[in-house]
């Protein structure tokens, strides 16, 4: 994870830290929120915040669910209408529990929970070095793959296709982009070919890549099921039904 990730990790738990000690106002947070998010670097990975009384405890997650950073602190909030103003003290952070340090700074976030979603904007109230302005939706951890199915989707995934006699392997990277999912296929013979679409309606993926057999542009289709943690489904050459098979794909 880079430094401004680690930064704006930062800032998130400070000014998520600012829930308020009354129970009443406490009671909708109560539980583990997260949302899932990719690196300016094509990495996914994901934030985590646990609130539990007047503590929260803030993550983020690699891809492999391993932590990348924690922080800890107690949680006050002043209600501003159906809004709560968040802010933080006794705030620690470091890369594991066992290194986290004071943090010396004091924040404002806003947030309100809506439909089941925790809304959370961060570092509006000052200038930042390495820090901007942004909006996030977290969901409940239980309800997290129903609301927001491509957390389990983004990542590296290890892929296996095979097409008439044929048995190829590929490394299958799957990131959020600005305004869709974005996809690029590795193949240890070729390099990295950018998928052209990629497309998820509940668990049914399909993925759509141009490539050239000898001289000839095509299309290949992968359709897929999304399952925990693997890919499964058949392939297709466009307009070339003698060229089909199956594919697969695993979780690094």
């Amino acid at each position: 994870m880079n430094k401004n990730i680690a930064l704006t990790a930062a800032a998130i738990i400070v000014g998520c830290a600012s829930i308020s000690s009354n129970a009443s106002d406490l009671a909708a947070l109560q539980g583990r929120w997260t949302v899932a998010k990719t690196s300016q670097e094509g990495q996914a990975y994901s934030q985590v915040l646990q609130f539990e009384n007047d503590q929260l405890t803030f993550q983020i997650l690699g891809s492999d669910s391993k932590v990348r950073l924690i922080s800890k602190g107690t949680v006050k909030s002043t209600k501003a209408g159906p809004l709560d103003l968040l802010s933080i003290s006794g705030l620690r952070a470091g890369r594991s529990e066992q290194e986290m340090q004071p943090v010396d700074d004091t924040r404002t976030l806003v947030c309100t929970v809506r439909d089941g979603r925790l809304f959370l904007a961060s570092n509006f109230d000052r200038v930042r070095e390495n820090e901007t302005p942004g909006a996030e939706t977290y969901v409940r951890a239980a309800d997290s793959a129903a609301l927001n199915p491509e957390a389990k989707l983004l990542g590296n995934w290890k892929m296996d296709v095979t097409l008439g006699d044929n048995n190829y392997d590929y490394e299958l990277r799957i990131a959020k982009g600005p305004n869709q999912l974005e996809a690029v296929m590795v193949s240890p013979r070729s390099g990295e070919h950018r998928c052209k679409t990629v497309r998820l309606e509940k668990d049914n993926l399909t993925i759509e890549l141009d490539r050239d057999i000898q001289g000839n542009p095509v299309t290949f289709v992968y359709n897929g099921k999304l399952s925990a943690d693997s890919l499964s489904g058949r392939v297709e050459v466009k307009g070339q039904d003698e060229l089909s098979g199956a594919w697969k794909a695993s979780k690094r």
